[in-house]
């Protein structure tokens, strides 16, 4: 009686418990890499009155911008560079960045790119880029062939080919879906993101970016 018992609680261990463990054991493991990579650096946390200075410049659309009040250093995260090698945000460090995660499949990632083409026109330079990094559904020729088509040449291919960039971000509570924009100054620490859309060569938009620019 007693070995029945104990077989019958093996077997339900092994068909509930134990993969349960296992799943649990994944994400921890998960939420660890995500930490090793997106890092808590308190030279990033931003002072209460410039995160106050900040809001204030946040009008129309941007509103929904989430100011970064944790000290997020991102300059760890990697993708593809547009020769197929290893790029890391920190690689780019002395200037601001406007980093957008966008897919060819996704309309309100295509409704924005040309908007961010206008803003790397107007703003482009030693201070301040556009990053754009696709997802690893679209393939490289449609979205050269797309970034020709609405005159975003300008935009960067680089690429996020096993999707790692992104559930970084999604692990951190910073990704929801596409398309997601960091902005990141030139340390490599965050300073907003936004999930969804947004008229980025607006004055709402310029006039918050140079805000946060500022020392």
């Amino acid at each position: 009686m007693q070995e029945c018992l104990l077989m019958l609680f093996l077997n339900r261990f092994f068909r509930f418990i134990a993969p349960a463990c296992l799943l649990a054991a994944y994400f921890n493991f998960a939420g660890a890499a995500a930490a090793q990579i997106i890092t808590d650096n308190e030279q990033c946390r931003p002072e209460p009155e410039r995160l106050d200075h900040l809001r204030q410049e946040q009008k129309g659309v941007f509103r929904a911008l989430r100011l970064a009040e944790d000290s997020f250093y991102l300059g760890n995260l990697q993708f593809a560079d547009e020769n197929g090698g290893t790029a890391r945000l920190a690689d780019f460090s002395g200037k601001m960045l406007l980093v957008n995660l966008w897919g060819i499949w996704c309309p309100p990632c295509r409704a924005e790119i040309p908007d961010l083409a206008a803003l790397q026109t107007r703003l482009g330079g030693k201070d301040f880029a556009v990053m754009t990094i696709y997802d690893y559904v679209s393939s490289e020729a449609k979205v050269r062939a797309f970034l020709a088509e609405h005159h975003a040449e300008n935009l960067p291919l680089y690429h996020d080919p096993d999707m790692s960039f992104y559930n970084y971000l999604k692990r951190a509570g910073l990704a929801r879906g596409l398309p997601v924009s960091l902005l990141i100054d030139a340390r490599g620490c965050l300073i907003a993101s936004l999930n969804g859309g947004a008229k980025w060569d607006s004055p709402e938009a310029l006039a918050f970016i140079k805000a946060a620019g500022q020392p």
